[in-house]
């Protein structure tokens, strides 16, 4: 109808092609972020201007989460410390380590006519020991022995890294935790058994003084040729006493202790070389701890001291071989008054017992040589056995 105006179009609004409206105020127009949240415009430009952190801050967090980390395992370490040390208890000694070798003497109860022992070993006390030999074993074996608490924590620590690099297990023993280790514990190489030697080391250091320390471990370590303690080793070695070693003689002994075999002149000439390098090394230890002066390191360490020709020996072989052997099965059925029962056979050959004989070494001798006179030509000791019996008349005792 003309003259008819046509209604505006609503101002706020406007069809598309597609028939949907579209909002055109500002700010409330949104969109999906990339963790699926709806975020409006003002939202995303102040997430997006969030400042990154520096490297100081990075730092400062790292630093900090391995401070926490580094506390909460030390008090658990600590921790379980303490329980072990309360929990484990020193055990009883292992047996074999206790034993002391048992002597058979001839009628005059002096000269020796042999032994029984399960380890060669005669245990004498501190003071029957050479100063020189006490010296050379700590300055060698452990310097700090005297002011230490039994263990050596840096070398714990040492062993353990190097352990853990893939190096072979490594010892890092003070003399306490080499006695624990002799008398309480195996020989198995472990973590495990680490721990509960440093935890036993412990233990000891706090009943036993440091002299009843090193007289146990120089009574029990092992020093090679068969001898266990330094009473056995020098005698051994060089045929005399453990209160008559010399200085150089105690400084081979102090040198054996790393290494029994690889270290015994008897076993060939690397073995010599190698004993003469440790030597020196024990010869340099004690002047440098003060216990020789320098004029005694320097005549010492010239050359090795003299040592006696190893001889084979044969425990059960020969005349003295068939008088030992009788003499065993005579305490086998004789009591011992101590137990009130008959002599074991742990006691006979690990009890420190000295049995008196009958047997004169004179008559011995006599009737070894008259075999050998009367001896027939063209028979060898496997074709020809021959006894002789000596018996005194009236006591019946056996000569």
């Amino acid at each position: 109808m003309a003259g008819k105006r046509k209604a505006p179009t609503p101002a706020s609004s406007k069809t598309g092609t597609s028939g949907s409206r579209r909002s055109w105020a500002f700010g409330t127009r949104s969109s999906i972020g990339a963790d699926g949240a709806r975020r409006t415009w003002s939202e995303r430009l102040t997430f997006r201007n969030r400042p990154r952190r520096t490297w100081k801050q990075w730092l400062v967090r790292g630093v900090t989460y391995v401070t926490v980390t580094g506390l909460v395992l030390a008090l658990l370490a600590v921790g379980g410390f303490v329980y072990l040390y309360k929990t484990i208890d020193i055990p009883q000694p292992n047996d074999a380590f206790l034993s002391e070798t048992s002597f058979v003497y001839y009628e005059d109860g002096e000269s020796e006519l042999g032994s029984f022992a399960e380890q060669e070993r005669e245990i004498v006390s501190l003071d029957e020991m050479s100063e020189h030999l006490k010296d050379a074993v700590v300055a060698a074996e452990n310097r700090t022995f005297y002011s230490d608490s039994g263990i050596d924590p840096k070398g714990i620590l040492r062993a353990a890294f190097s352990n853990a690099s893939g190096n072979s297990q490594q010892g890092a023993s003070t003399i306490t935790q080499q006695y624990v280790k002799i008398l309480y514990l195996t020989q198995e190489r472990s973590y495990t058994r680490k721990i509960k030697e440093a935890i036993l080391s412990l233990k000891v250091q706090r009943e036993q003084s440091k002299q009843e320390v090193l007289q146990g471990y120089l009574n029990t370590i092992y020093f090679g040729r068969g001898a266990y303690g330094a009473e056995a080793a020098a005698n051994a070695f060089f045929g005399t006493t453990a209160a008559d070693l010399n200085l150089r003689q105690s400084a081979v002994l102090a040198s054996v202790l790393n290494n029994p075999s690889g270290l015994d002149p008897a076993n060939g000439k690397d073995a010599k070389q190698r004993l003469k390098e440790r030597y020196a090394y024990v010869i340099g230890s004690l002047l440098e701890v003060g216990d020789i002066s320098e004029a005694q390191a320097t005549k010492a360490g010239k050359r090795l001291p003299k040592m006696p020709e190893q001889e084979a020996e044969s425990s059960y072989g020969g005349q003295k071989g068939h008088m030992l052997t009788m003499v065993k099965k005579s305490l086998q059925g004789l009591t011992n008054k101590a137990t009130g029962a008959p002599f074991t056979a742990n006691e006979i050959d690990g009890g420190g017992l000295r049995v008196t004989t009958t047997f004169s070494q004179k008559a011995m001798d006599a009737a070894e040589q008259g075999v050998l006179d009367a001896k027939p030509e063209g028979f060898g000791d496997k074709e020809l056995h021959i006894g002789v019996a000596s018996v005194e008349p009236g006591t019946g005792a056996l000569r």
